[in-house]
């Protein structure tokens, strides 16, 4: 049995899971061997292995493409025993592959190393209990028609709470959701097993192996009879997806996919590790997913279906002064659609602090929820210029009286109200639009800057404001959603050229 490590500059985090590799109780039918996938990393991630002791053996990997790779034996190298783990040995790439590439580097590198019986594979920012892959195996052995086993992933921070369990696709939407939709095969055996435990999240009496659609690869055991039959990861992805792309197509050769309940995992929550970048690969590639749903008409119908409604949050966001945002929604679409694959060159934003990018003007800030109230009071002390609170009417407190030195916009989700409520803001605009979580939704507020906060932090992303930005967007936005819609019409179903996707 061999785990699969993907690492990218993270040398403490993969030394941290490696220790729970080497802790696991391993039955004693199986070794377990450990391929640490080093993604060119630049923190001296290999040489850190090496000098701690971890690495048996390494493989140089030169080359340019995941899914064509030189590997060349270097010297061996004199590990200090890892406990269950038998061998640690470390593929270098020259190149980032990202999680995809990395993932299939080290599938590949697995089997030019002996193809094992199992593979598992493991995010590198990941603990693990001492029982996590035993409880893999449970589930495993129960059924020589299962292709892929998950875990059930519970907060890093929060042990004792699942923050995913069950995943399902959603045909309709073109979306994955934690319950199976109405007239989804396991709706009805859910909807039963979610009334005993209070639903898929939280604190639930968890346990039990359960049929779903898609697992996540942050703990993922596979056999390596069904990878033969299905084939490796879809060489276009880079990052996300890829890992529900594989469980989909395990499910249409066949196979069965199941989550082991009692198998844990610990990992960060996904949407505090959500960049820009991470949002484009997630929706590109869930449109390509989609694509390959059988039969050909339900793929074109969800896919068009899918592009529609990304099209329109993206015009949304783009109207409540989040153009870049709405920027990598909208090239996510044009990307599928015209076939872009790999990594993507996107600029990081940038960052500041919004009274400080104000100077002596006037902020605004959207109250959305009730917990905004203390972030909005919080940015605003010590700030002498105007302020302004724009507030939902169902926000608990919303229609009592501001603090002092405060103007209070109250508006309802009529779009009446919001455009009125927006229109009086184009007299004294503010200079500062202030958001947290990007759920301000007065459309077309004037302002010369945008600022998107994370709940307590002090500094957030900005971008700049203006009408004339809004209105080059959404010519170029028309244009597009005609291309990208008629992809989606004209799908043919993808050829399968070889074991990539």
């Amino acid at each position: 049995m061999t785990a699969i490590v993907v690492t990218w500059n993270r040398a403490d985090a993969v030394i941290g899971v490696l220790g729970a590799l080497s802790r696991q109780r391993v039955p004693e039918e199986f070794a377990l061997d450990v391929i640490v996938v080093d993604n060119a990393s630049t923190d001296g991630t290999s040489e850190r292995l090496k000098r701690d002791g971890w690495v048996d053996g390494v493989l140089r990997n030169d080359a340019q493409a995941a899914h064509e790779p030189r590997f060349v034996r270097e010297h061996s190298v004199a590990g200090r025993g890892h406990g269950a783990a038998g061998s640690v040995v470390v593929v270098r790439n020259a190149t980032n592959f990202g999680g995809c590439g990395g993932f299939n580097t080290g599938m590949l590198a697995a089997e030019h190393l002996g193809a094992p019986t199992f593979l598992w594979l493991v995010d590198d920012d990941v603990d693990l209990p001492e029982d996590a892959l035993g409880q893999l195996l449970t589930a495993m052995d129960s059924d020589g028609r299962i292709g892929l086993v998950g875990s059930r992933t519970c907060d890093i921070d929060a042990r004792d709470r699942t923050i995913e369990s069950t995943i399902y696709l959603d045909r309709e939407r073109g979306v994955m959701c934690d319950e199976p939709p109405p007239g989804h095969r396991l709706h009805s055996s859910h909807v039963a097993w979610a009334q005993d435990t209070g639903g898929p999240k939280g604190r639930g009496p968890y346990s039990g192996v359960r049929e779903v659609d898609v697992v996540s690869a942050c703990s993922m055991l596979a056999r390596w009879r069904a990878v033969e039959d299905v084939g490796l990861w879809d060489k276009r992805y880079f990052l996300y997806c890829d890992d529900a792309d594989w469980c989909l197509r395990m499910a249409q050769n066949g196979w069965l996919v199941v989550l082991n309940l009692d198998a844990v995992v610990y990992h960060t929550p996904w949407h505090q590790k959500l960049t820009p970048a991470r949002a484009y690969y997630a929706q590109r590639n869930l449109l390509w997913m989609l694509a390959k749903i059988e039969p050909l008409s339900e793929a074109q119908r969800v896919t068009g279906a899918r592009i529609r409604a990304l099209l329109d949050e993206s015009l949304r966001h783009a109207l409540g002064g989040r153009i870049d945002h709405a920027e990598i929604l909208l090239r996510a679409c044009e990307d599928a659609a015209t076939g872009r694959d790999g990594p993507v060159a996107l600029d990081a934003p940038k960052r500041a602090n919004p009274t400080a990018l104000a100077g002596g003007g006037c902020v605004g800030v959207f109250v959305s929820r009730e917990e905004h109230w203390a972030e909005s009071a919080a940015l605003r002390r010590g700030f002498g210029g105007r302020w302004i609170e724009c507030v939902k009417n169902v926000v608990p407190h919303a229609h009592e009286a501001a603090p002092d030195g405060v103007k209070r916009i109250v508006y309802s989700r009529r779009r009446r109200s919001r455009l009125r409520r927006a229109l009086g803001l184009w007299i004294r605009p503010p200079r500062v639009l202030v958001q947290f979580d990007r759920e301000g939704d007065l459309p077309v507020v004037r302002h010369a800057w945008s600022v998107q906060m994370a709940p307590g932090s002090e500094v957030g992303e900005i971008e700049k404001g203006g009408v004339l930005r809004l209105v080059k967007f959404w010519r170029r936005w028309r244009a597009a959603r005609r291309r990208c819609l008629a992809w989606a019409d004209r799908l043919t179903p993808p050829p399968r050229q070889d074991r990539f996707g």
